[in-house]
């Protein structure tokens, strides 16, 4: 045969196994990505198999973080503790109220002690409560005369604190079912902060149980002026027959 035959074409030769190396090593890169996909997602599981799941828990852990990076700050021991307790650890609370007392002694810790023992239906929340008024009255005092003596105020702001205990005593004393005197307590309480909407309306069923019927409907009114979608309030005018204006 002539050599024209055989002459070379001018393309390059086809290295042997081409096609099947090209596919494992698309084969190789999808693995990889696929592993590292799965890689993330169960990290991702994992963590939010410790991630708090609940509102109570996302509360607690934020409050946590909030003492962590405070920890001089007696707010932040008392909303842990009443974190704590939402979450019916109660150990933990009552050592939340001691190492803020470590710091200092506080009305604030006084009251969420006492709110604390009433979360856990205790008898001693009357007491609790009893200690709570004392101190945030003694620093309702110096707050006044601080601002009277630098800041010229007139008349200072009514005192947060003091109001939330007379509110929580009512409460107390309604539970363990001394409702008169509960009574008696919810309107001292209303005087020092009469726009507590909840107050008026637990102060209304309170009336209701001891057959002051109007009384307490003048008080789920009195809520609604405050929050107009008061479910507590809405359900008593409900109990009692009585149509919302």
């Amino acid at each position: 045969m002539s050599d024209e035959n055989h002459a070379p074409t001018g393309e390059p030769p086809v290295a042997p196994y081409a096609a099947e190396r090209w596919l494992i090593g698309v084969v190789v890169l999808a693995a990889v990505v696929f592993a590292a996909q799965a890689g993330a997602l169960l990290t991702y599981v994992l963590s939010m198999r410790d991630a708090p799941r609940t509102a109570v828990e996302r509360r607690l852990a934020a409050d946590e973080a909030a003492v962590q990076d405070r920890p001089q700050d007696i707010e932040n021991w008392a909303r842990v503790a009443l974190s704590y307790a939402s979450a019916e650890r109660w150990s933990d609370a009552a050592d939340a109220i001691s190492r803020g007392r470590a710091i200092k002694s506080a009305a604030i810790l006084d009251l969420t002690e006492a709110d604390i023992l009433r979360m856990k239906g205790d008898a001693a929340a009357i007491q609790a409560y009893d200690r709570a008024i004392t101190s945030a009255s003694a620093e309702y005092e110096q707050q006044k005369k601080a601002l009277l003596k630098d800041k010229n105020v007139r008349v200072p702001p009514p005192s947060r604190l003091l109001a939330e205990a007379l509110a929580g005593r009512a409460l107390a004393l309604h539970a363990a079912g001394r409702t008169r005197e509960a009574v008696d307590q919810a309107m001292k309480a209303l005087e020092a902060d009469p726009s507590d909407a909840e107050l008026h309306a637990a102060l209304g069923d309170m009336l209701v149980s001891v057959g002051r019927k109007a009384d307490a409907e003048t008080q789920y009114r009195e809520a609604l002026r405050y929050v107009p979608d008061l479910k507590q309030a809405l359900d008593g005018l409900r109990t009692l027959g009585a149509g919302v204006k």
